[in-house]
């Protein structure tokens, strides 16, 4: 079952990586805040055309007249203790139908929301080093592997610190350190196997979609879907986990420095709400 999973979020993830690089080929010269600006609005749009689709506006509406028609009722006979109790208890009844009745359209949700959200972290999330800049390499054994048989050979563009053992976590760390702009590739040895991580320095964030992690297959189908990502090591391999640990990204959108996953809320947030008045859908 696991395994039938593995592949169709394999193949679920092929799909969106060609559709988002599609979409994004037009910002692909232009600052990243550009591509993630037009995903966001894009996405509030098709949320919220979703969230009509598969909600009860019928209901959706007249549970929203009846809470407005209490908020009068409380705002007009606020001298009148006893009515204005009965509209606040009507008011929070109302509240409670409005939110059982979102509820399975934002179950429908989730599921293109974390897809989006999936593309968006492994586009935005981590950016590329600079000149000078290092990041830290980690690789995970599988128990009673040797740490002393893992080693790892860069270009003469990149430089590595010797390496720390953690035998009690079968886990070795490196350093790496860079002198100059490209994606070079750092060979990571077992033997006589060998994975070859690409390090990329000086590139656009938008362009920092080589994987950052690889796990052996006994990662979920979930794990997978979430980071799409992350390369998939053979289940024989005697390396469970590598981890390039790239700096964190921020984007400034109207002079203010922020995460993109505030970005994508705010203007999903704003496009949506434009969206549904436009096409006259109750949220």
């Amino acid at each position: 079952m696991n395994s039938i999973l593995a592949s169709a979020v394999s193949g679920l993830n092929a799909a969106l990586n060609f559709a988002f690089d599609l979409l994004l080929r037009p910002f692909s010269g232009l600052s990243p805040i550009w591509g993630l600006s037009a995903v966001s609005i894009v996405s509030g749009v098709l949320l919220v055309w979703i969230y009509g689709k598969c909600s009860n506006q019928a209901r959706i509406k007249g549970i929203k007249r009846g809470i407005f028609a209490s908020l009068l009722e409380a705002l007009l006979f606020r001298r009148d203790l006893r009515v204005c109790l009965r509209a606040q208890g009507a008011m929070l009844v109302g509240a409670t139908k409005y939110f059982l009745a979102a509820i399975p359209p934002l179950l429908v949700l989730m599921v293109p929301c974390i897809l989006i959200l999936a593309q968006l972290n492994m586009r935005y999330e981590a950016r590329a080093l600079t000149d000078g800049e290092s990041l830290v390499l980690s690789v995970q054994a599988t128990k009673g592997t040797k740490l002393d048989t893992l080693s790892i050979t860069a270009p003469n563009e990149l430089s590595v610190s010797p390496s720390v053992k953690i035998p009690s976590q079968s886990e070795v760390w490196w350093r790496v350190n860079t002198t100059t702009d490209g994606q070079f590739p750092l060979r990571i040895v077992n033997g006589t196997d060998e994975l070859v991580a690409p390090i990329a320095v000086g590139l656009p964030t938008a362009s920092l979609n080589p994987p950052r992690i690889w796990s052996n297959a006994s990662t979920s189908w979930l794990f997978a879907l979430l980071y799409p990502e992350n390369a998939v090591l053979s289940q024989d391999s005697p390396i469970r986990t590598v981890t390039l640990r790239y700096p964190s990204a921020q984007h400034t959108i109207l002079g203010i420095t922020m995460h993109w996953i505030l970005i994508f809320f705010l203007l999903s947030l704003i496009s949506g709400l434009m969206a549904a008045k436009a096409f006259a859908i109750e949220v």
